[in-house]
């Protein structure tokens, strides 16, 4: 996905083996998962919002542009899912690609006004284990728009300017709705089985139980 490739390197040099953990901690628990119902009438929650990015896949410039599409998810509890290859879960099902899809980011999101604000990390998978920001703008019921993205710093409403100027984040497009009844199951994910993830680590045990995990 471009966006893995794009930040790859300040991954590499910046995370030193940090855990999601660590990552998490020193947030103070602001994006910690609450496991509450979200329920917004301009946010649909029984699909995804694909996002496009054209690019060339050439430096010649007689090379015509191509174009690459991500998903992002919304469920109803807070649990985020962005920069998902939705044709990857539809061929490949839950079973291993939900755990550990290479380049996906699993997290929680919540709504302040008209902006979504989500928190994520990267998959098991990944080369480096790194944490994010990322913040939408819902424009109508069908639509939002990205409009800041960020590794490790979270963002904040004085950086939001100058975020959003990023060359690279005015040439992605509208993300538009689009329903599906094959999106990856999210109590199947790899971060919602860590404690630490969840606000209350009470609401985390009784949720172990109630889905038969062991922990």
């Amino acid at each position: 996905m471009v966006k893995k490739f794009f930040f790859l390197a300040l991954i590499i040099c910046t995370s030193k083996c940090a855990t999601p953990q660590q990552m998490i901690e020193k947030i103070n628990g602001q994006s910690c998962f609450a496991n509450k119902i979200i329920d917004d009438e301009r946010l649909k929650q029984s699909g995804y919002y694909e996002f496009k990015l054209p690019f060339r896949n050439s430096k010649k410039l007689n090379v015509p542009m191509d174009t690459t599409k991500w998903g992002v998810v919304f469920y109803e509890d807070g649990f985020f899912v962005e920069n998902l290859d939705i044709n990857f879960f539809n061929d490949n099902g839950d079973k291993r690609g939900f755990y550990a899809r290479s380049a996906t980011h699993f997290g929680c999101y919540n709504i302040d006004g008209d902006t979504i604000k989500a928190h994520f990390f990267n998959s098991p998978g990944d080369m480096a284990s790194a944490e994010g920001f990322v913040w939408y703008r819902i424009i109508d019921t069908n639509s939002i728009e990205e409009i800041a993205f960020q590794y490790y710093d979270t963002i904040r409403a004085e950086t939001l300017s100058e975020l959003s100027k990023n060359v690279y984040r005015k040439n992605i497009s509208v993300g538009k709705y689009r329903w599906s009844d094959r999106l990856p199951n999210p109590n199947k994910s790899w971060l919602k089985r860590k404690k630490w993830f969840w606000c209350d680590p009470k609401e985390w045990e009784k949720w172990m139980k109630e889905k038969g995990y062991r922990y």
